[in-house]
């Protein structure tokens, strides 16, 4: 149970918007999602995971055994910066980013810090401004690029944006015209970008929208500059997204209907593009989406398909973090129509609040393949940890839920 300066942390966090009716929890529900749901797939195993907390604004480091996921403290910590929210680490491993929310109507920063192999931490620069109550954040597959959602407030539409920075290791330069506007046209209501994800190709970004319950999706140019190329509606209160490895599908965790969207990307690797040689990332909902979710989903991470163990048959699965129902939701993806099926065992428990996901596929012995998921619980103020087997998609739990002493983990990153 938290206790009474615990809960207060959490209370000043919380903001009930009435253009979408329910709360809107920046620290919990949305921050610490969009990039928080990310996987790797580094074949010789995942070798440290990091965390950001609140109780102590910092970021520390765990250890990780490639062969049993299990994990341990390093020891290693540095301080992060005010309510660290959001954290995305570099394709290479030597580098992350965190995010920041400086509170009620104040712009946020991103921190950057450089990794080392041992677990060490060590802050880089000054951290650099980004937007007003900044929500998601998310490096691009190549690591290029580092987005920042800003959800600003309801009553502006000019300030919900997404930030664009080009990378040099832990170096951000804003990219021309950045922010970007998420509306087009004339609008009195903020749209309120929360969440983010981007199609492995780098070439089309979409922003989960809080305050008026759609879906953006921007055209990614090669210098990083975003173009609005579509909006759609969602259910309530999206909250974070997620595109399957192989850039077919976009899920998104909707906190405020408790179910699951899903949609097929006009990219290049499925037909449902009007004009399939000129891909322009259009999204068409799947048959049967929405589909049912625990109670608030907030956070989602999906597994590569593979076919090594069901030739001609690839299985693919979807993880769903339900914040207010303290589980895990397990889905089978269909990878030719992108529909979700619950899998034999529906859901399992996580410690209390869970906010963050993050996996680490590719732990290949033989033709078994075991993979881990790991789950940040705010209101436990602990780690989860779990296996599943490609073959059923299953997770079970390694280890008890590993206490992270400084309280309240918010957002989590693999190396």
């Amino acid at each position: 149970m938290l206790g009474q300066a615990d809960t207060e942390k959490l209370r000043m966090r919380l903001r009930l918007f009435a253009s979408v009716g329910i709360i809107a929890i920046l620290a919990i529900s949305i921050g610490c999602l969009s990039t928080s749901s990310s996987s790797s797939s580094n074949s010789s195993g995942a070798r440290l995971l990091y965390v950001t907390t609140l109780g102590n604004t910092a970021i520390s480091s765990f250890g990780v055994d490639a062969n049993t996921g299990l994990i341990s403290r390093t020891g290693a910590t540095a301080p992060s910066g005010t309510n660290p929210i959001a954290m995305a680490v570099s394709p290479d491993g030597g580098t992350a980013f965190v995010l920041n929310d400086a509170g009620s109507a104040q712009n946020g920063t991103v921190s950057a810090f450089t990794l080392g192999s041992d677990g060490s931490i060590k802050a880089a620069g000054t951290p650099q401004a980004v937007g007003l109550n900044p929500a998601g954040l998310l490096l691009d597959t190549t690591g290029h690029f580092l987005f920042v959602a800003n959800q600003g407030t309801p009553t502006d539409a000019t300030t919900g944006t997404v930030a664009v920075f080009s990378v040099q290791a832990t170096n951000l330069t804003p990219v021309a015209g950045s922010p970007f506007s998420v509306f087009s046209g004339s609008s009195a209501v903020s749209a309120g970008p929360s969440g983010l994800a981007i199609t492995p190709d780098g070439k089309f970004l979409f922003t989960a929208n809080r305050f008026n319950n759609t879906i953006t999706e921007f055209s990614v140019g090669s210098s990083g500059v975003l173009t609005i190329a579509d909006t759609i509606s969602d259910n309530s209160n999206p909250a974070a997204l997620t595109v399957t490895p192989d850039g077919a599908f976009l899920y998104v965790a909707n906190f405020g209907s408790n179910n699951v969207s899903a949609f097929a990307i006009c990219g290049q690797v499925v037909t449902s593009c009007a004009n399939p040689s000129s891909p322009d990332g259009s999204l068409t909902q799947v048959t049967g989406s929405p589909f049912s979710a625990g109670v608030g989903p907030v956070a989602l991470v999906t597994s590569p398909a593979v076919t090594y163990l069901n030739a001609g048959n690839p299985l693919a699965y979807l993880y769903v973090v339900d914040r207010n129902g303290n589980q895990i939701s397990e889905y089978r993806i269909g990878t030719s129509s992108g529909s979700l099926s619950p899998l034999s065992d529906v859901a399992i428990a996580t410690g209390p609040s869970p906010t963050s996901i993050v996996s680490h596929f590719g732990n290949t012995t033989g033709t078994t393949t075991t993979d881990f998921v790991y789950v940040a619980n705010q209101g436990g103020s602990s780690i989860s940890t779990y296996a599943f087997d490609v073959s059923t998609g299953v997770l079970r739990e390694l280890q008890a839920p590993t206490a992270v002493n400084a309280s309240q983990p918010t957002a989590l990153g693999i190396q």
